[in-house]
């Protein structure tokens, strides 16, 4: 048989039981109020992504309003002297893009 631990409040009086219940509950309500206060006043939360320290890079740049499309954009199927596409749908930094091109000539 094995035997239950000692409790926190064994062999206490209920005054003291209640007292120290008081206390326990005092405590966690003063943490539930400082801890929101404390965690917005940290650096990276206070700001913005690009906003100094720049904690992710790549969500700096995504906040970015980037090249409009119409420096980019394709109307229709482009020109139909020359259709091509890439083999693959994405790679990684560095590796090969092989495309197929279909064209008059």
């Amino acid at each position: 048989m094995t035997e239950k631990p000692p409790s926190l409040f064994a062999g206490r009086t209920t005054t003291t039981r209640r007292v120290r219940y008081t206390v326990l509950a005092a405590v966690v309500a003063l943490a539930g109020l400082i801890l929101p206060l404390v965690a917005q006043t940290t650096p990276a939360a206070a700001a913005g992504p690009c906003g100094p320290p720049v904690v992710n890079a790549i969500a700096c740049e995504n906040t970015l309003p980037g090249t409009p499309a119409s420096d980019w954009q394709i109307a229709g199927s482009g020109s139909a002297a020359i259709q091509g596409f890439a083999t693959s749908m994405s790679v990684q930094p560095g590796d090969t893009v092989q495309f197929k091109i279909n064209t008059p000539s």
